[in-house]
């Protein structure tokens, strides 16, 4: 191993334990705070189960948000199991962070167009790990919402028939559209079509995003 090697295997080492403490000692706090609202609320401190999962996908993707959900959430006893998994959120995205370092660290004395690849490497590995979890909790909000809605009683709205394969067809070429769809067929007849062609859309943009994903660090090592 080079001196170079080693030097940059000692400060990843120096940085993890660093950062490691610290956000070991928030998520202990984060837990002890959780208990001990729920102790005296009586109760899981939490707003309803379907609005949380909206925020959890937000923190899956930016960090800085998860840093101010969690903030806010351990402030009020009524959302601090919410705040303590969106600090969980924001720890997560900066261990991967710090853990990648190295393969930034090792082309940073490179002065030719090879010398971003690992950078790209690294942020395309944390985008398509932070959407393939926010699309979970987007999948999962969508399925309360439609279990939900589906227990109202009906509104005597004519469920669409052949129309719904136009409209997933629609979903899986345009990703607004399913978004589209989510929002306005909200009728109990209709809101599990607008939460299938929401699936479908979420499906297209993510599948996007993973092949931009794959290809970027492919061609910016070409050039």
């Amino acid at each position: 191993m080079s001196d170079d090697a080693f030097a940059t295997l000692c400060s990843l080492l120096i940085c993890l334990g660093v950062w490691g403490g610290f956000a070991a000692a928030g998520a202990a706090l984060a837990q002890w705070r959780v208990r001990r609202v729920e102790a005296n609320l009586g109760r899981r401190a939490e707003p309803s189960e379907e609005a949380v999962q909206l925020f959890y996908a937000g923190a899956s993707v930016v960090y800085l948000g998860a840093a101010i959900l969690a903030l806010v959430g351990l402030a009020k006893k009524d959302w601090a199991r919410t705040g303590r998994n969106c600090l969980f959120f924001f720890i997560g995205h900066i261990t991967l962070v710090i853990a990648g370092m190295p393969f930034v660290l090792a082309q940073s004395g490179r002065e030719d167009a090879a010398a971003v690849v690992p950078i790209l490497i690294l942020a395309c590995v944390i985008v398509g790990l932070s959407l393939l979890v926010a699309s979970y909790f987007a999948v999962r909000w969508s399925a309360l919402r439609t279990r939900r809605i589906e227990a109202l009683p009906a509104t005597g709205t004519e469920p669409l028939g052949a129309v719904r394969y136009v409209i997933y067809f629609g979903s899986l070429a345009i990703w607004p559209v399913g978004l589209v769809c989510a929002a306005v067929l909200k009728e109990p007849e209709n809101v599990r079509v607008g939460a299938t062609s929401f699936r479908l859309s979420l499906a297209n943009f993510v599948g996007v995003g993973a092949l931009v994903c794959i290809a970027l660090p492919f061609v910016a090592s070409s050039l």
